[in-house]
């Protein structure tokens, strides 16, 4: 799951200023979940 973000962030450069705050928001929330699942874990 991770990997999945962090191919987003890399593609992030080649996408319009508009898809960037979608991918921002989503890469976000990855974050939290991941942080969520690391403590849960």
């Amino acid at each position: 799951m991770y990997a999945v973000f962090h191919c987003v962030a890399k593609r992030r450069k080649f996408c319009n200023p508009q898809n960037l705050k979608i991918l921002a928001v989503a890469e976000f929330i990855g974050r939290l979940i991941l942080d969520n699942a690391d403590s849960i874990v």
